[in-house]
């Protein structure tokens, strides 16, 4: 479905990036755009969506969000603004390519396929979005941001550099991903398993501009940031009376409810709190609903247990907190957390069929 008009153009400037924040439209929704799998994106909403983003870039709009993501790096990591503001961040962006291409709905990148081996994904190839950077500064040298510049916070290139050299290493499958919202029955308990689980693997491990609070200039991150949202909205829509849980702390342990405002945005959490909420009104093409189907095979149930001669070793994703990793305000309790839950279920997955 083509998105209606959502966004109103009469917009705000971030001074000193210049980049526009349209204003989201006040309404209720006519009609729901339908966010989709990057990969699963028809050839021509692929080129429209190429092209808008090459504009962006050229724009230097991507370095505006990305100093507003820098700027306000401490207020929306480690708290329970994280997934709120960042379903704002990304409507931002998504509003901008719109105001470019108004056919575009922007997609999101399923990082559960080919978790394994994500760098076989092809995402990170040269037909998408390039893979690992190269030479001494780890330039992004392949796909549509071939040769990117960025300015901010200073001039260089867009930079990747994958954690295990020639691979991010393993990601998160989706039988994790399962049982962690079928787990998680809280906002509060929900929010930093994510935060601190897959979302944060996946930064770390494709390094560069997604290990630092600039990585936005890496238009990728709003592929990632589009199927963590995806995951809110799953974990939402499997009860609505989830749509209604915000409850949580911010960075200073102050409580966060619906009135909350969003830190740049100045706009209620409860804005944002839900994908059909006036000026989002978009859907997503699936909510993984054949991964909970099959869940008993998370279990263990229902399946042939694997013989120990012909089991075959999966790898384990796992968040190791450094210096590097700072920024993220990553909660070392909930990462052991996570560590020990993906590992858990690997490890089932390595037992059965």
């Amino acid at each position: 479905m083509r998105i209606l008009t959502t966004i109103i153009l009469g917009a705000q400037i971030v001074l000193g990036q210049n980049v526009p924040n349209p204003q989201l439209a006040k309404g209720p929704c006519g009609n729901f755009a339908v966010r989709k799998e990057v990969k699963k994106l028809t050839p021509t909403e692929w080129n429209n969506f190429v092209a808008a983003s090459q504009e962006l870039h050229k724009r230097g709009w991507l370095e505006g969000l990305s100093k507003i993501h820098n700027d306000f790096a401490m207020a929306v990591h480690g708290n329970g603004l994280f997934l709120p503001w960042h379903r704002r961040f990304v409507r931002h962006v998504e509003s901008l390519l719109q105001s470019i291409d108004p056919s575009i709905v922007i997609p999101y990148w399923d990082w559960t396929e080919d978790w394994q081996n994500p760098e076989k994904n092809r995402v990170l190839s040269d037909s998408m979005f390039g893979g690992n950077g190269v030479g001494g500064q780890s330039c992004v040298e392949n796909g549509f941001e071939k040769g990117w510049k960025k300015s901010y916070p200073s001039d260089g290139c867009v930079v990747r550099k994958y954690k295990q050299g020639s691979s991010p290493g393993p990601f998160w499958p989706m039988d994790a991903l399962v049982k962690t919202i079928e787990t998680q029955t809280t906002f509060a308990s929900f929010s930093p398993s994510i935060e601190n689980g897959s979302h944060g693997v996946v930064h770390i491990g494709i390094g560069g501009d997604f290990l630092e609070m600039w990585a936005p200039n890496d238009i990728l991150f709003f592929m990632h940031h589009s199927m963590v949202d995806r995951l809110w909205s799953i974990w939402q829509e499997r009860d609505h009376k989830r749509y209604y849980d915000v409850a949580s702390n911010d960075i200073n342990g102050k409580p966060i409810d619906r009135d909350t405002p969003l830190p740049f945005y100045n706009e209620p959490v409860g804005s944002a709190i839900s994908m059909r909420s006036a000026g989002y009104c978009y859907l997503y093409d699936n909510f993984a609903e054949s991964a909970f189907n099959q869940n008993k095979r998370v279990l263990g149930q229902n399946r042939t247990r694997v013989a120990g001669q012909n089991r075959k070793k999966l790898p384990v994703p796992q968040l190791r907190m450094s210096a590097s990793t700072s920024m993220f305000n990553f909660d070392p309790k909930e990462v052991e957390r996570m560590n020990a839950l993906v590992k858990s279920v690997v490890e089932e997955m390595e037992l059965y069929e």
